[in-house]
């Protein structure tokens, strides 16, 4: 369960599709990085897990009693660097729900009918033929 300490009460697990956590591990080289602007709180935390391709996940989200904020929150879910799913709660949601549970990409409406993508872990591709050419960047 990855847990901010900068933000007390906030607990976030990636879970199989059962509500079962899967088991984290941490990244040795990588710290807590908190956003640039001092207005703007923004932190990231990085957790990796072990899974099976092909097997659906989901994220809980939890806000336990020692979160407390006045305010609205904003929660956006990216996978492999791209964003999922934002949700917006009120701070009264918040204890009413007791937890967010995000399994599925943003719902798509065609023809009248809603569809969604579950979150599933694809096949890990490594070696040359997974390398991608990057232009170098220009001097500024």
């Amino acid at each position: 369960m990855a847990v901010l300490a900068q933000i007390p009460g906030l607990n976030v697990a990636i879970v199989e599709c059962h509500y079962q956590a899967l088991n984290e591990y941490e990244d040795g080289d990588n710290e807590q990085s908190q956003g640039a602007e001092e207005d703007q709180r923004t932190y990231e935390l990085t957790r990796y897990i072990k899974s099976k391709t092909g097997a659906k996940f989901g994220i809980q989200i939890r806000f336990g009693e020692a979160f407390v904020t006045e305010y609205g929150i904003r929660m956006e879910v990216r996978i492999d660097g791209r964003g999922a799913r934002t949700m917006i709660l009120r701070p009264a949601d918040l204890r009413t729900y007791g937890g967010q549970f995000v399994c599925s990409y943003k719902d798509e409406q065609r023809n009248s009918k809603r569809y969604h993508r579950d979150f599933q872990f694809a096949d890990l591709e490594v070696g040359e033929h997974a390398l991608s050419c990057v232009e170098p960047r220009s001097p500024m």
